[in-house]
């Protein structure tokens, strides 16, 4: 479209990335090879997860991590193809973040309702996650789940 009008692309910007939530917001769930019914498994994880991560001077509570998930996986490659196919710069990606839907139906800055989320330390919001997208712009896509500390 923007070769036919004469509209020049300065880069580009990912729209909807990853998904991103604070780790203590997570549900987690399963079955047995015995029964197909799914068993929460919530608390045992989040013990595992808290006995792994959580590491004096590094990371004080699971609520300092942030678990992003590729919810719209490329089948093509993704901005990051798209670009170099084009000579465009990506410039970043711009995460999926549940914190920005919360802040569009109260009608405040997302900003504002990001401080209060760091302030009840749920994990999210606190700005980590667009640094660390930023940081990882050509991080394979492959990654199903990962960790952001």
């Amino acid at each position: 479209f923007c070769r036919k009008v004469g509209l020049q692309v300065l880069g580009v910007v990912e729209n909807m990335s990853t998904l991103q939530v604070g780790l203590p917001t997570l549900r987690f769930s399963g079955s047995s090879s015995s029964s197909s019914a799914q068993a929460d498994l919530t608390a045992a994880v989040q013990a595992a997860l808290h006995a792994a991560l959580v590491v004096p001077g590094l990371v004080a509570d699971l609520s300092e991590v942030t678990a992003a998930a590729d919810v719209f996986l490329p089948t093509g490659g993704g901005a990051g193809k798209m670009c170099e196919q084009l000579g465009l710069q990506l410039l970043g990606r711009v995460p999926l973040d549940p914190l920005l839907g919360q802040a569009a139906e109260e009608g405040r800055s997302v900003l504002a309702v990001a401080a209060a989320a760091a302030a009840e330390g749920n994990g999210v919001g606190e700005g980590r996650g667009v640094q660390q997208q930023q940081q990882q712009r050509e991080a394979p896509s492959a990654v199903a789940l990962q960790l952001i500390v």
